[in-house]
């Protein structure tokens, strides 16, 4: 697909990519992460832009604040769809704005007491797997 992105209504850039993957620290950083995208710790006020597998080598993602007005629009002709963390599916068309902006409401995570963030990604993402103290 082809598209043109806008922060703060300045525009950013045109480009061609299978799509584009915007994360927060809580949601969909798994297929963020998966295209190289990076981990954010979640007390980080930011989202991230990830193209997926962009047309242009000059290409890199983005980490931007969370209070940033997002407009995607489609260029191409091609068959595309905005999925929303896999729940939702939406078809848009040559010519369609997608917005992409912070809610104005909120909810909070419960953890348990000892939760810590580190400790998680070394458990799912196995770092420090076979090093030992000596």
């Amino acid at each position: 697909m082809e598209y043109e992105l806008s922060i703060d209504n300045s525009f950013v850039y045109r480009q061609k990519a299978d799509g584009l993957i915007v994360s927060t620290p809580t949601g969909s950083t798994a297929y963020s992460l998966s295209g190289g995208g990076p981990i954010l710790h979640p007390s980080v006020n930011a989202m991230t832009l990830l193209p997926m597998f962009p047309h242009s080598l000059s290409t890199s993602p983005m980490v931007i604040k969370d209070s940033s007005s997002l407009s995607i629009r489609i260029i191409s002709k091609n068959k595309a769809s905005v999925s929303i963390d896999s729940q939702e599916r939406e078809s848009v068309k040559k010519g369609d704005e997608i917005y992409v902006k912070k809610s104005d409401s909120f909810y909070s995570l419960i953890h348990p007491m000892d939760h810590n963030f580190y400790s998680a990604c070394r458990t799912k993402l196995g770092w420090s797997i076979g090093i030992t103290d000596e």
